[in-house]
């Protein structure tokens, strides 16, 4: 399974913030329209149909250890 880009995870910690499409491009400089594309994505990564379901799934996984660099 292919992981999602650098953007798809800033689009997925937006989400788990619970920030509206609007929000999430103006934040990010990107179309709601594009947003909505990184969701279809990060929905079937998490394998949810809707906002609700994955934000209670992100909210459940254990987020992502920072790497040292």
């Amino acid at each position: 399974m292919r992981e999602l880009s650098a953007r798809g995870r800033a689009v997925q910690v937006l989400l788990r913030e619970g920030k509206s499409m609007k929000e999430m491009g103006e934040l990010l400089g990107i179309s709601t329209r594009t947003v909505q594309t990184y969701l279809r994505h990060i929905y079937w990564h998490l394998g949810v149909q809707t906002k609700s379901e994955a934000i209670v799934a992100l909210h459940q996984a254990p987020r992502p250890s920072k790497r040292a660099g």
